[in-house]
Parts: structure tokens; sequence; C-alpha cells
């Protein structure tokens, strides 16, 4: 209690220091009020609402997240040349004809404050304060702003979908092309190897076993004949004559050929259908040995010889001529077929390495068609989040205070 009293004393004793302070103060301060000139202060909060359609039924391609997305419009209202233009436009200050740009610029900027939320999950709000002398300017001010604000964010979001869009545009474009490419070369190979490619290979190993085949029986034909042949020597020249048995016709290897491969045919169809390749080179085969009969003379040329020494050598001489021109016809059948064979034979080395090249075209159209349906589905994307941010139905701002 003594020391409260002397402390109280000791004030008592100041007072009249304390009240020319407060005295000095108190002046300057009303001299102040009155000759500094009056500040008034223009305020808005706006928000960056989300998309109005839900992105699971269709996304805009503007992905920009919240806290970017009010950094991009501060730094975008900000710059130099918004500045100036709207301190001009609102004669912002009273001796802006004098100042230069960077004072002007300067100037706004201290007068100009960005609250922006902060923190892990911020709410999308951004308050705007300017300072100016007259609530009309403050109010003018903010106004510009807030147009900027709204046309650069517009401006921003649609030009980024349009970018994307157009993106997407081309890239369906030159993956077309190089579809269409791929299928060109695709086309040109099997064009260029039509007779060696791995589609055919099936059908081409039964035709070189039947080719095969029909090689062995020509050979078995000429055989038959060439003993006929020497039988029919030796009989004569044995007997003097020829038999009637002997003399009598017989049918040309190509009939005999012929009846045999309509045997096989009429097997072959009853096990397979007319379109299975063993039938197809059956009835081709017998096409052909019908052709070459149809223009086959009916009887042999006649040859000039000499008048027959013996009875019967008339015979001869005309069974030994039919022989002779049925084995020449044989050998010359037996050629074509060697010919056929080793078309086959090379065709058939050729395979394998035409396969492998046709797997690698297949795999690269496989590769560009994969990615041409990717990018016309991303195609269809970028067009949907076009027309989203032209209509503004993505993010936008709002003017909430």
């Amino acid at each position: 209690m003594s020391d409260l009293k002397y402390y109280f004393s000791i004030f008592l004793r100041r007072l009249h220091y304390f009240l020319i302070v407060s005295v000095i103060v108190t002046a300057v301060s009303v001299i102040a009020a009155f000759t500094l000139p009056p500040a008034y202060e223009s305020q808005t909060r706006l928000l960056l609402e989300g998309p109005q359609i839900p992105a699971e039924l269709a996304s805009s391609t503007v992905m920009v997240g919240l806290a970017e997305q009010l950094e991009i419009i501060e730094q975008r209202l900000m710059t130099r040349a918004n500045l100036l233009a709207v301190a001009r436009n609102q004669n912002a200050f009273e001796d802006i004809q004098e100042m230069t740009a960077d004072e002007i610029v300067e100037a706004m900027r201290a007068r100009t404050i960005i609250q922006t939320p902060g923190g892990r999950n911020p709410t999308p709000i951004m308050n705007i304060t300017f300072e100016a002398r007259s609530p009309q300017i403050a109010a003018g001010v903010l106004n510009e702003y807030l147009t900027l604000i709204e046309q650069q964010n517009a401006e921003f979001r649609t030009t980024r979908a349009g970018n994307t869009l157009e993106f997407f545009q081309q890239e369906v474009a030159r993956l077309g092309q190089d579809l269409d490419a791929q299928s060109a070369r695709i086309l040109e190979f099997k064009t260029k190897n039509s007779g060696a490619l791995p589609d055919s290979l099936e059908y081409r190993l039964d035709q070189q076993a039947t080719l095969q085949e029909q090689v062995r029986q020509i050979d078995r034909d000429i055989a038959t004949l060439r003993n006929q042949r020497t039988r029919l020597v030796e009989v004569f020249e044995a007997t003097g004559q020829i038999t009637e048995e002997q003399a009598a016709p017989r049918l040309s290897p190509d009939e005999e050929r012929l009846q045999e491969l309509r045997a096989q045919l009429d097997e072959a169809l009853s096990v397979y259908s007319e379109t299975n390749p063993r039938v197809r080179v059956l009835q081709a085969r017998i096409a052909q040995i019908e052709e070459r009969l149809a223009k086959a003379p009916e009887d042999a040329p006649d040859a000039a010889a000499p008048a027959p020494q013996r009875p019967g050598a008339t015979m001869l001489d005309l069974q030994l001529s039919e022989i002779d021109t049925r084995i020449s016809m044989l050998q010359e059948q037996r050629a074509e077929t060697e010919d056929r064979l080793a078309e086959l034979s090379e065709s058939l080395a050729r395979t394998p390495a035409n396969t492998v090249a046709l797997d690698e075209l297949t795999r690269a159209y496989a590769n560009i068609e994969e990615q041409y349906n990717l990018a016309v589905d991303r195609l269809a994307q970028a067009s949907t989040g076009e027309r989203i941010e032209s209509l503004s139905r993505g993010q936008r701002i709002s003017v909430i205070e």
C-alpha cells in the first residue's frame, strides 16, 4: 500500500510533463487529420466455383487446381500493361500525367491488396482491395479489375481447351495418314509376294504333294509304254505278226490319268466340300487334261514308210508310232509339272522370310491403329471439354460480396 502511494506521488509531481506530451500528440493528430487528403477503400470478394457438369458425365480438358488457378488470376491481373491501362482509364492519381510508367505501376501495386487463402485445403476465395483518393476512383478501379479477371480467365480456359482440341485433331489426322501408309505397304508387300504368303501355305503344300504324285504317275506310265513297245517288237520278231489283242487300241496315258483323277475327285467330294484346296487342285488338273485331250489329234500323223516286208509290219509301225507319241506327250507333261514344282518349291522357300516380314508390318499397323483409336477417343473428350468451356460450364469466378 505504501508503494502505491509512493508511485502516485511521483506521478503527481510529473503530471505537467504528461500533459505537455498529450497536448502535442493531440495537436499533431488534429493537424494531420485536417491537412492529409482523405483515402477511400473499395473491396470485393471473389469465389472460384467448380464445374457445373459432373466430371463423371463430361469433364473439361482444362485441369488446373484451385490454388494454381487463384495464382494465375493474380499474376495475370497484376501485369504491367493491365495496371497502366486501369490507372490511366480511371485517372487514379492526381498528378498521373507527370508520373512515369514505373511510378504508376509501383503506386498501383502499393494500393492494391490481394489476399488468397492458405493451408492444405484452402477455400477458393480471393479478396481484392484498392485504396484511392475518392470513392468513385476506388470503385472504378476495382470494377475494371473484376472485368479483367473475368475476361482473362475466360480467355485462358477457352484458349487452353481450344489448343487441346486442335492438338488432337492434328494427331488424329497424322495417325490416319500413317495408318493409310502402313496399309499401302502391307498391300504392296502382299501383291509383290502373292505366291509365297503364309495364308496360302497349306494350299501350296497340298498342291506340291499332288504334283509330286503326278510326276511319279507319269514316270510309271512312261515305263509301262516302253515295256509295251519292247514286247510288241519282241512278239513281232518272234512270230512275224501281232495278235488282235495286242493290236487293239488302248487308252492313252492322258485318258487313263483322266479316269484316275475323276475317281479321286469323286472320293474327295464324298469327304470334303468343293472349296477344299485338294478338291480345287483335282478339278484344275482334270480341266487341264481335258483341254489337252481336246487339242490332241485324234489319230497319229501318217508317216511315209516303205512297204512292209512281212504281214503285220504296217500294224506294228502304227502301234510303235502311237506309243512313241504318247511317250513324247508324257515327257512334255512331266517337264511342265517339274517346272510347276520348281516354282512351288521356290515360293515355299520364301514363305518363312515373308511370314516374318508380314508379321512385322502387321504389328506396326496394329500399333498405329491402337494409337489412332486412342487419339480419336481423346479427340472426342477434347471436343466435349472445349464445348463446356465455350458455354462457360466449367470453373468460373463469381462475385459474392
